[in-house]
C-alpha cells in the first residue's frame, strides 16, 4: 500500500503542448515524481516503484529473468503500437498470424517454470503483461 497523488496533465493537446510538454524530461508522459526524484519513461516507473515496494524478484536470477519476459513483452507491444500507428487494418492479420509464434516462449516458459512462473510472488513483469 503506497499513498499516491494521481495527476492527469492536460484536458486536452493545446494544454499539454503549451503547458506540460516541455516540463518533462523527454517531453512525454508519464512522469513520476517520487519525493525529489523525477522518473520518466514507463518501464522506469514501473521497475522503480517494483523495487520500492519489493516487487523486483528476491535474487539477481530472478530479476533477469524478470527483465528478459518484461523485454519480450515489450517486443510484442511495440508490434503491436506499431501496427495501430501506421495502418492498423493491412497489419492487423501478419500481426495476429505472428502473435503465436511471439507467445509461444511465454508458453514454454511458464511449463518450465511451473508455479514459479517468473518468481515465486507477484513482481512487476507479472504487471507489465497485462497493461495497456
Amino acid at each position: 500500500n503506497v499513498d499516491y497523488e494521481e495527476i492527469n496533465v492536460a484536458p486536452d493537446f493545446e494544454t499539454w503542448l503549451n503547458e506540460w510538454k516541455g516540463k518533462m524530461p523527454f517531453g512525454q508522459a508519464p512522469l513520476l515524481q517520487d519525493g525529489d526524484l523525477e522518473l520518466a519513461q514507463s518501464m522506469a516507473i514501473l521497475r522503480h516503484l517494483s523495487r520500492k515496494v519489493g516487487r523486483s524478484g528476491a535474487s539477481i536470477e530472478d530479476r533477469a529473468k524478470l527483465d528478459m519476459i518484461t523485454d519480450h513483452v515489450e517486443d510484442i507491444r511495440s508490434g503491436y503500437v506499431k501496427m495501430i500507428y501506421t495502418n492498423y487494418e493491412d497489419g492487423k492479420e501478419d500481426y495476429i498470424k505472428a502473435l503465436g509464434d511471439k507467445l509461444k516462449p511465454l508458453d514454454t516458459l511458464l511449463q518450465k517454470w511451473g508455479d514459479d512462473y517468473i518468481t515465486k510472488s507477484i513482481a512487476y513483469a507479472d504487471y507489465n503483461q497485462f497493461r495497456p
